[in-house]
């Protein structure tokens, strides 16, 4: 044996050696068996629940036995004003729904203090209310430096672009802050006015009030000063005065002294008979109105067209649908002849010279027929019997494409009360009685028992059952089948809407 091999002891021997890796072997197949069995324990007692978080929906699968288990495990940061619904101490059943919505934080600056407000209100004014804020009427509220009202509705939520799962930190900040309006005194023209503002300088505040500043004018305190709180601004303004000259009206305001020199700044001259109202010499004053006069004569002949009357008469020997001109129409004629004056393109006299008529209108006379024939007409359901025939436009429909949801008490209910089926027919009663009789080629019969808001004039609209819906859009023959309606029900001339090219 060689000297480095160890001797075998008194209970040694090949068997020895080869027990030592079985056994080992048998040890790792028991520890797998026990980690499996735990494996399986575990997953049994795993069990899902519903988490609305914000505005997205997941499906969760947890041990825990509370919503606040729940909510630590997977690592929700909360903040106060945010809704856990059911609350944390909550048992958590399997197919619980557990709803977290976390709060609005919105940044508020108003009278001279900042504060960060976490809310779930949606518009201005009850997040302002909410944090006892008052706002007057003159005062301005900003969105993130936009101005809004107070029914403005906060921005569509949003999380940070690097947290959009459940670890999110909340929907990002807004800003919105108050701007509070002062009273201000304007002294013009010897009357005062208050008016509120939130500008900073008298410049700024006079072009919020909508108070437009000329060259010239003089402004006391100056345009750069601050704004106080009941300060007196005193506004000195220079002359203005309208020019009406040449068809042109100018508004100015001028330092001049006299009417001539007042045009004459502006490139306005008088000549020949001109004139000016007031006279050239005339001392300039505020809201002075100078009009340029220039005078011109004309004679005019004016020709007027007198349009005909056009008469419908009725024919009881004429078949219905059947129209004929009695007599045709002729426009007349009436020539006026007038002496014009006109003062800077403006009319100051027209006198007339002649009147006369040089053609007189002739009416026009349309005869419709009144006379009812009954016709026969073979159809796939047998011989049915009209009494009138015109082209219309036709569409198809049927209860649910009737513009009413299935839960509506009417849903399915046409104009006469009847349920919505094939064979009922919505028209214009204005042109096709309610109850009438029909034949339409490729439908068949049916009775006029419906309406709608865009079947008018020569349309008509087929009914069908919800299950075999045949959709229509075409022009077709329409039959009105007997019996005749009484006379005072029947349109004698049908509409020409609409037409069909």
């Amino acid at each position: 044996m060689p000297p480095d091999e160890p001797s075998p002891g008194p209970n040694t021997g090949d068997s020895h050696f080869r027990w030592r890796p079985l056994k080992g072997l048998l040890t790792c197949l028991m520890l797998v068996a026990l980690g499996g069995g735990m494996f399986h324990a575990y997953e049994r007692t795993r069990h899902q629940v519903i988490l609305r978080l914000d505005d997205r929906v997941e499906y969760v699968h947890t041990h825990q036995v509370t919503v606040g288990g729940l909510i630590r495990e997977l690592g929700l940061s909360l903040s106060e004003g945010d809704i856990v619904l059911p609350e944390e101490h909550s048992p958590l059943a399997p197919g619980d729904t557990i709803m977290v919505q976390r709060a609005r934080s919105v940044w508020i600056e108003a009278d001279g203090r900042a504060f960060l407000h976490r809310t779930h209100r949606q518009t201005v004014s009850e997040i302002l209310q909410e944090s006892e804020i008052d706002v007057q009427a003159y005062d301005r509220i900003f969105l993130d430096d936009r101005e809004v009202s107070g029914e403005s509705y906060l921005p569509a939520s949003s999380f940070s672009g690097q947290h959009r799962g459940r670890d999110a930190p909340g929907r990002l900040s807004v800003r919105l802050s108050i701007e509070r309006a002062v009273p201000l005194v304007l002294h013009e023209g010897g009357a005062q006015v208050i008016f509120y503002t939130t500008a900073k300088m008298v410049g700024e505040a006079l072009w919020q009030a909508g108070i437009t500043l000329y060259l010239g004018d003089t402004v006391e305190p100056e345009l750069d000063k601050p704004v106080s709180a009941g300060m007196h601004v005193h506004l000195l303004r220079s002359k203005p005065i309208l020019i009406l000259a040449d068809g042109a009206t100018i508004k100015t305001r001028t330092q001049e002294k006299t009417v001539a020199a007042a045009l004459a700044a502006k490139g306005i001259y008088l000549a020949g008979k001109d004139y000016s109202e007031p006279s050239s010499d005339t001392p300039l004053r505020d809201d002075l109105r100078i009009h340029v006069v220039r005078v011109v004569e004309e004679w005019m002949v004016e020709y007027e067209i007198l349009p005909h009357e056009t008469v419908r008469q009725a024919d009881a020997d004429l078949e219905i649908d059947h129209q004929r001109i009695a007599q045709g129409g002729q426009d007349g004629i009436r020539k006026r002849r007038f002496h014009i004056t006109y003062e800077n393109g403006q009319e100051i006299s027209c006198t007339l010279e002649r009147d006369w008529i040089a053609q007189e209108p002739q009416r026009r006379i349309i005869v419709y027929g009144m006379r009812i024939v009954l016709r026969e007409l073979q159809t796939p359901e047998g011989m049915v019997r009209y009494w009138r025939h015109f082209r219309a436009l036709a569409t198809s429909y049927t209860a649910a494409t009737s513009g009413k949801t299935r839960d509506d008490p009417y849903y399915g209910i046409t104009r006469m009360g009847w349920r919505a089926r094939k064979g009922i027919i919505a028209v214009d009663p204005r042109v096709i009685p309610l109850t009438t009789n029909m034949y339409v080629p490729g439908y068949g019969l049916g009775v006029a028992g419906d309406t709608g808001g865009w079947i008018l004039g020569q349309r008509i609209d087929l009914c069908y059952d919800e299950d075999n819906l045949v959709l229509w859009y075409k022009w077709v023959d329409v039959y009105l089948l007997e019996p005749v309606p009484p006379v005072e029900k029947i349109t004698w001339i049908l509409p020409n809407w609409p037409q069909e090219y």
